[in-house]
């Protein structure tokens, strides 16, 4: 029988090697996690927007085709979108419980024609940008961009 070899610093080495692994593996979670969240939200808020642009009969004040801030303020020089369309697109993304700054997420109001009739496609889009919840420099961005199409139920919308 062969007497044992002592082997001092074999768990510290695997745990050196093993560690750095498992913890990018923990923060990739993270990350996919929140951007799975970003996106749902994203596209609920898209749905109930483009539900209520549909059934209301406006989405004024909002222009056609003109890009909206969904915060209170916005850096890109966006202006503030604001009437029920803005109003139900916030609550949706901020109820959600993942997007915490709205000045982060924009809406725009596309319709076929001016005036939208009815019948007529009705798109609104929201994209949202920022950062993650984690700091890993590639792991460091959220993105999302959804957009929801409806036929328009009021023959016509009325244009600011």
């Amino acid at each position: 029988m062969t007497p044992p070899r002592h082997r001092h610093g074999q768990s510290l080495v695997e745990l050196a090697i093993v560690l750095p692994v498992f913890i990018l593996v923990i923060f990739g979670l993270a990350v996919l996690i929140q951007q799975v969240l970003t996106t749902n939200a994203t596209v609920a808020a898209a749905r109930v927007a483009v539900a209520q642009a549909a059934t209301s009969g406006s989405f004024a004040p909002m222009q056609d085709g003109i890009t909206y801030s969904l915060g209170t303020t916005d850096a890109a020089g966006h202006p503030v979108a604001s009437g029920p369309v803005a109003d139900i697109a916030r609550v949706s993304l901020g109820g959600a419980g993942v997007i915490s700054d709205l000045s982060a997420a924009t809406i725009t109001v596309r319709c076929q024609s001016t005036p939208c009739r009815r019948y007529q496609k009705l798109a609104v889009r929201i994209t949202y940008a920022s950062d993650s919840w984690v700091g890993l420099p590639f792991l460091d961005h959220i993105n999302a961009d959804e957009s929801a199409v409806r036929a328009n139920e009021v023959d016509q919308q009325v244009a600011p």
